[in-house]
C-alpha cells in the first residue's frame, strides 16, 4: 500500500547441505602469496612484538623536508622531541629525558657524538637510508639495561624485504622563502636476492640532502614581581634572534645477508652518516 512501511523479518544461518541433501562444492581457486609493503610489515612487527613497541615505516610518510629521522619520531605516541632550534635533535620516551633513550642501528647501540652527555644527536641519522624505525617502551632481555626511557632501533633496508630485485630512487627539492634559496635531495636504494634458493641478499642505499634555512625566533628574559602577596614572573626583555645557514646531510648503508635456514642467518651490515651545518646568522637584534 502506498505510504505505508512493509516489514519483513528473516534469519541467516549456515547450512551444510542443500535442500535436496547434496553437498555444496566450490570451484577450484588458488591462494597466491603477495608481497607486503612497508606499512604492512611494520604493522605485523608491532602485532607480534613481545613488548610494547611502535613500528613506523618511512615510506608511508614520504619526504618530511629535513631528511632527519626525528621528523618521523615526533608522530609516535609517548615520544617527546627536543629541537635545536627548529630541527629535531633528541628524543625522550615515556616522559624520561633524552639521556635515558638508547638509539641503535640494526640492533647495535650507537654512541653519542656529543661531549659530556649520552644523548644521541638524531641529526646525524639520514632518513633516506632507513626502512623502518622501532620504538620500544618496555625492554626485552636482549636490550641494554641502561635504557630507562626506551630504545629506538633504526633499521636499514634488507634484500629479504622484497621477493625480487628492487630499485627505487627519488629526486626532489624544496624552497625556503625567507632565504629565497632552493635545496636539492637525492635518494637511491637497490636490493637483490641471489642463489638457487634466493637465500643470499644484497642491499645498498645512498642519500644526500642539502637544506638552506632562515628564520627568526624570540627569546624573552623573565623577572619575579610581587602581586597581592604572591610572586609572579613577567618578561622584562626580549631578543629577536635571526637564524640562517645551510645543512648538508648524507648517508650510505650496505647490507650483505645469508640465510642458511629459517632460524640461522649471517650478515655484514655497515652504515655511515654525516651532517654539517654552516651558520651565517647576523647579530641578534
Amino acid at each position: 500500500t502506498p505510504g505505508q512501511v512493509l516489514r519483513q523479518d528473516f534469519a541467516l544461518a549456515r547450512r551444510e547441505k542443500r535442500d535436496d541433501g547434496s553437498v555444496v562444492v566450490l570451484d577450484v581457486f588458488t591462494v597466491k602469496e603477495r608481497e607486503m609493503n612497508g606499512q604492512a610489515i611494520a604493522l605485523q612487527e608491532r602485532r607480534t612484538a613481545p613488548n610494547l613497541k611502535n613500528v613506523i615505516s618511512l615510506d608511508e610518510f614520504g619526504d618530511m623536508g629535513e631528511g632527519n629521522v626525528g621528523e618521523f619520531l615526533k608522530f609516535v605516541p609517548g615520544v617527546s622531541m627536543q629541537y635545536n632550534p627548529q630541527t629535531p635533535q633528541a628524543a625522550g620516551i615515556r616522559g624520561m629525558p633524552a639521556t635515558g633513550t638508547i638509539v641503535m642501528a640494526n640492533g647495535a647501540e650507537m654512541a653519542s657524538s656529543q661531549d659530556g652527555t649520552r644523548t644521541f644527536d638524531l641529526g646525524l641519522s639520514a632518513s633516506g637510508n632507513v626502512e623502518r624505525v622501532e620504538v620500544s617502551k618496555v625492554p626485552t632481555p636482549e636490550m641494554p639495561a641502561n635504557a630507562i626511557g626506551g630504545t629506538i632501533n633504526i633499521k636499514t633496508a634488507s634484500a629479504f624485504d622484497h621477493r625480487e630485485r628492487f630499485i627505487a630512487g627519488s629526486v626532489s627539492g624544496s624552497r625556503n622563502e625567507p632565504s629565497g634559496k632552493n635545496s636539492p635531495e637525492f635518494q637511491f636504494t637497490y636490493t637483490d636476492l641471489f642463489g638457487a634458493g634466493k637465500n643470499r641478499g644484497l642491499a645498498a642505499s645512498f642519500s644526500y640532502d642539502h637544506r638552506d634555512f632562515e628564520n627568526h625566533w624570540v627569546q624573552a628574559a623573565w623577572s619575579p614581581f610581587a602581586f597581592n602577596g604572591a610572586q609572579i614572573y613577567l618578561p622584562n626583555a626580549y631578543e629577536i634572534k635571526p637564524d640562517s645557514g645551510s645543512t648538508k646531510r648524507g648517508g650510505v648503508s650496505l647490507n650483505l645477508e645469508y640465510r642458511a635456514s629459517d632460524g640461522t642467518q649471517f650478515f655484514i651490515r655497515d652504515k655511515a652518516f654525516a651532517e654539517n651545518t654552516h651558520w651565517t646568522s647576523p647579530n641578534s637584534k
